[in-house]
């Protein structure tokens, strides 16, 4: 996360209007995050919120611009497809596992592990309407969607069971 928070001291310069809502468990980062915050004076801008669930947790993902989660390791990222259901394009990081359905979706972008990249790929998304991708949120959401889920994992049974014969 402080990846993301350096990145987004670069963006607050090129979209004066926009807010970072750090969202989730902070895995006892909070503090570190918040001198943080304090140090590139965006504590005005920058709202810790814990963990978000329910309705609550739906709603930011509508109001966002943009969901952003850069990892080092993810191995699935189910707020980006939940982001990507609510309209709501993403940027991640190659840790995280999603990466390639993110691309191939066009639900968003993919950063390399730096801030300045990072930075690179919000202010891109920013800089497009929401719409634009908003056919690749919905194929992202629709691959993952429980129905395609459960299928495939049925199938993948199937198989299993038809090679153990």
């Amino acid at each position: 996360m402080d990846k993301l928070v350096s990145a987004f001291g670069q963006v607050s310069r090129a979209v004066p209007d926009m807010h970072l809502v750090i969202a989730g468990p902070d895995a006892g980062m909070r503090s570190l995050l918040e001198a943080q915050v304090h140090d590139l004076g965006l504590t005005e801008r920058t709202h810790f919120t814990g963990l978000v669930t329910g309705r609550r947790k739906q709603a930011l993902l509508k109001q966002a611009r943009v969901l952003v989660l850069p990892s080092h390791h993810e191995n699935f990222g189910a707020v980006v497809v939940e982001a990507a259901a609510a309209g709501t394009p993403v940027v991640v990081s190659h840790g995280v596992a999603l990466w390639q359905d993110v691309l191939t979706a066009g639900a968003g972008e993919v950063a390399q592990d730096s801030p300045q990249d990072l930075a690179e790929k919000l202010v891109l998304v920013l800089g497009r309407r929401r719409e634009a991708y908003a056919p690749g949120c919905q194929r992202l959401a629709d691959a993952f969607a429980w129905d395609r889920t459960a299928a495939r994992l049925a199938a993948a049974y199937r198989r299993v069971l038809r090679d153990r014969r």
